[in-house]
């Protein structure tokens, strides 16, 4: 019987290791002077259970579901120890220790830039807001001023609600302030306010801009986008559902209300973009927009390829508008515009096409394709090709495996001879950039035109005729002293036959003297 009993005694003093009870949480280990710490005990156990604080700082507490809090009014090393017990039979099952290290914040003051008004801020009216000063130290701020700089119209009075911040503790200023007829629509800062105090010692100083937004009564109602012809309606964050290409046609319809009781006046309405040369700058003009009534400004532009940037997409378009009511306030509004593009995987474009020179003829049938393409796809190439063609004379040319990267230009020239015996007339060069080697597969085209002349008719020169010069008879030359010499005309056939008759005389001659020789040699 004494033996059960002692083994019963033992199954009870081991429940709690059986149960496995666990602490599974971790605390925060340090905390701030004057600031709240808090924890959260977490135990993995299906018992009933009770929390105790074995050892703690001062004014520690733990309830019943285990939330410890506690604020330290001093630094230092402070060490915890929690226990957890089974609740029914009061058995201890397990303990966490752990030391809290309090250090000391010094005083600051904590104020936003101050934002007086609203969207729906009306003009001739008298303005009051409460905002919040607070104290993000372990020391009070005492001795608490405020001063400002807001100009006279707006005829501002701030005051608070006591001159002394407790630590972790906020104190709440009042502002009051006029709103101008003439005042202008939108936020702008119109002036600054200082907080000053001391802490242990220490002045404390704080800055802070003060802006006002009043009631914009210019409003953008709409702004339609039409891609290519497609229309997409512009959402409130700038974003529109169709993507564009290059170039694409974009229109934009901007549709204006006046809101407000008198007319607004002078109402420019301008674009403005960093990544779209041809829309940045693009402006309108509307004199005059009555009361509660609409009016529509159209804007067209391309997205050229050799004035973008396919990489910076997506591209952004300022709306901007603004016009003056009849107290001179200024009202208007800005949207911005995302506009996305769909980039092909390979696609390049031609930047500059030109033929030089535009007239050719059998005298000089050569003239020079010059071509400037661009990489607008989302790779890098090495096989593009350029193809030109002048289907009337059956003339094929190719510039194959062009070497060009994403994004970059390259310019390329191509020469052509034109037959000599070419009709004249006009004549046109097709010319297509292909992003492969496929003479089927290309992303871009163009046209151009040339002249082959007239050539001049071949004339064959003629010897001019000889002038027919009537022959006088000169009379011989007299010379004194001398009897004059009559001539006498001669009787011969002519120069050539007296010379025959002469030549053979003297080889007769010739003849009878050598034979008399050969006699007389004999004898």
């Amino acid at each position: 019987m004494k033996k059960n009993i002692l083994f019963i005694l033992a199954i009870i003093m081991l429940l709690p290791l059986v149960t496995g009870a666990q602490i599974t949480s971790s605390p925060t280990t340090t905390a701030e002077v004057a600031k709240e710490w808090t924890y959260q005990v977490q135990v993995d156990t299906d018992l009933n259970i009770t929390y105790a604080l074995e050892e703690n700082p001062s004014n520690m507490n733990i309830n019943n579901t285990g939330f410890v809090s506690w604020v330290p009014t001093q630094e230092g090393q402070y060490p915890v120890n929690i226990s957890i017990y089974n609740e029914s039979n009061n058995a201890y099952l397990t303990s966490q220790e752990f030391t809290l290290a309090v250090v000391a914040t010094p005083a600051n003051f904590v104020l936003s830039n101050v934002e007086l008004g609203s969207n729906n801020l009306e003009r001739g009216f008298r303005e009051t807001e409460t905002k919040t000063i607070s104290n993000s130290g372990s020391f009070a701020i005492t001795n608490v001023q405020v001063s400002h700089t807001i100009p006279e119209r707006y005829n501002a009075v701030i005051n608070t609600a006591g001159n002394t911040i407790n630590p972790y503790s906020d104190l709440v200023m009042t502002v009051s302030y006029d709103v101008p007829e003439n005042e202008n629509s939108g936020r702008k800062r119109i002036g600054t306010i200082t907080l000053t105090g001391e802490s242990q010692g220490q002045n404390l100083v704080l800055n802070r801009e003060v802006y006002l937004t009043a009631r914009n009564e210019l409003i953008i109602e709409e702004v339609e986008v039409r891609i290519d012809g497609r229309r997409e309606r512009m959402t409130s964050d700038g974003l529109i559902d169709r993507q564009a290409k290059i170039d694409s046609n974009i229109e934009l319809n901007i549709r204006l209300f006046n809101d407000a009781d008198t007319d607004m006046e002078d109402i420019d309405i301008e674009l403005f973009s960093p990544d779209i040369r041809d829309a940045d700058g693009l402006d309108d003009f509307i004199r005059t927009l009555r009361p509660g009534r609409t009016e529509s400004i159209r804007f067209t532009f391309e997205l050229d390829p050799s004035r973008i940037e396919p990489e910076d997409q997506p591209y952004e378009i300022e709306i901007n508008v603004v016009g003056i009511d009849e107290n001179n306030a200024r009202h208007g509004e800005t949207w911005i515009l995302e506009l996305e593009l769909d980039v092909e995987r390979r696609d390049i474009r031609f930047i500059r096409t030109r033929i030089s020179p535009t007239t050719v003829s059998c005298e000089n049938p050569r003239f020079n394709l010059e071509t400037e393409i661009r990489n607008v796809g989302q790779r890098d190439l090495d096989q593009a090709m350029i193809r030109a063609t002048i289907m009337d004379l059956n003339i094929n040319q190719l510039r194959r495996d062009i070497d060009i990267f994403w994004g970059d230009t390259r310019t390329y020239n191509i020469g052509f001879e034109i037959p000599r015996d070419t009709t004249p007339g006009e004549y046109f060069v097709e010319v297509y950039a292909h992003p492969t080697r496929s003479v089927t597969d290309y992303t871009d085209t163009d046209i151009l035109s040339f002249t082959v002349l007239e050539c001049p008719t071949d004339v064959v020169d003629e010897e001019p005729e000889e002038e027919e010069v009537e022959e006088t008879e000169t009379p011989p030359p007299v010379v004194i002293g001398q009897p004059i010499e009559r001539t006498e005309e001669r009787t011969f056939l002519g120069d050539d036959t007296y010379v025959l008759i002469l030549t053979a005389l003297v080889v007769m001659l010739a003849a009878i003297v050598v034979i008399m020789f050969v006699q007389l040699t004999k004898k």
